[in-house]
């Protein structure tokens, strides 16, 4: 029997998903038909995680790379630790897991030979933290010995698998991020809602963060069939089949298609199925007037900037931060196409004008969420006028 040591620290991705209610939901179904629901769950996570965590050739390095995706009974998890990755890229790329697993699991759950009256549901928790590396040493196919992460183990464990369960509490996607975890999205087009929940042991009261909604537009291509459902079909579920059904509303997976739709856009040779992205995209993202979804504010700005249009996309971005003055990337970029539109104009405009009424609006409404770098732009951006007058 070989020593096992414990190795120095190291951050790892924690992701936890289970199913809301099961025994409930058993009690409704009864025993066989529940079975079926939880190992549909299992296959549809194992398979899911893998595609989006486990690179064999990654994980053949000594002791720089360990993953374990993993289900059991009505219980998800991945765990990983890759030295080579960031963990920015890491939380969003379990986040674009744990969008794409709710549809698959909304997919199955929804066919037709369903007898089921209530939804099968899941909750994920998703951590970033330190952890120790059990590392053991492994003789591999030529003899060697050679040091490999067998195993890690630390108080971030515990603490992610609190994070899951508090996530039965949302009232929007049911993923939630600890606040480590949502810090390395500061960036990203992803809506955060803050909630305090009771963490079994940790405390009474601690902050989490629910994804209300995000736009994902790197959704990777799944190329491996799920129960004989391939992700063709699963666009067609979403895009064509269901395209006007009720469900459409929750704003996660609203956000999700148009994410799904947009990365096929630019994806076109695997369009088997003739979609046209581009209307599908417009039919979502422009059908109601009055438009709220944070997300779909801001596919209707990035599509403004696309053809120039920058006050039109300065309005929306300006319509989000109303609602969500804690949307970096919304308040980032209506900067930016502030600072666009001024270096673009060689004497005072109607549109530079609209553009230091927007300095002076966010300097003043929202003072408190602003970086100090957005400030100095703002301020910038009055300075430039000043010297003008």
């Amino acid at each position: 029997m070989t020593n096992k040591y414990v190795s120095v620290t190291e951050k790892a991705l924690l992701i936890f998903t289970d199913i809301i209610d099961s025994s409930v939901y058993s009690s409704i179904l009864g025993i066989y038909e529940y079975a079926e629901k939880v190992l549909d769950f299992q296959n549809i996570f194992e398979k899911l995680g893998r595609e989006y965590f486990y690179d064999k050739s990654e994980f053949d390095k000594a002791d720089k790379a360990w993953c374990k995706v993993d289900a059991k009974g009505d219980e998800g998890l991945v765990f990983l630790v890759d030295k080579d990755q960031e963990g920015k890229d890491l939380i969003l790329k379990a986040v674009r897991f744990a969008y794409e697993l709710k549809a698959w699991v909304k997919l199955f759950n929804n066919r037709e030979n369903n007898s089921s009256p209530k939804e099968l549901k899941i909750a994920t928790g998703i951590h970033y933290g330190a952890v120790s590396l059990i590392i053991e040493p492994k003789e591999d196919d030529e003899g060697i010995y050679r040091s490999k992460i067998s195993e890690i183990i630390g108080y971030s464990i515990n603490y992610a698998k609190r994070i899951e369960s508090s996530s039965r509490m949302g009232r929007f996607s049911q993923i939630f991020l600890s606040i480590e975890a949502s810090e390395l999205l500061s960036g990203c087009p992803i809506v955060l809602c803050k909630h305090f929940a009771p963490l079994k042991g940790i405390g009474s009261s601690e902050t989490v963060y629910e994804v209300q909604s995000a736009f994902l537009d790197d959704i990777p291509l799944f190329k491996k069939e799920i129960n004989t459902c391939n992700y063709e079909q699963f666009l067609d579920y979403y895009i064509q089949t269901k395209e006007d059904a009720e469900y459409l509303r929750e704003p996660w997976l609203k956000s999700l298609v148009v994410s799904v739709l947009f990365s096929r856009f630019n994806n076109v040779a695997g369009n088997s199925l003739k979609i046209d992205y581009d209307k599908e995209i417009s039919k979502l993202v422009w059908q109601k007037q009055n438009e709220k979804d944070p997300i779909l504010l801001y596919f209707r700005a990035r599509e403004c900037e696309d053809r120039d249009k920058l006050t039109r996309a300065i309005t929306y971005y300006k319509k989000i931060i109303e609602d969500y003055p804690d949307f970096n990337v919304a308040r980032i970029n209506l900067i930016n196409n502030c600072h666009k539109i001024i270096k673009s104009k060689d004497k005072i405009s109607s549109e530079e004008i609209f553009v230091r009424d927007t300095a002076y609006e966010l300097l003043e409404k929202y003072h408190q969420n602003l970086t100090n770098n957005e400030r100095k732009n703002l301020k910038q951006i009055l300075v430039f006028f000043n010297k003008k007058d």
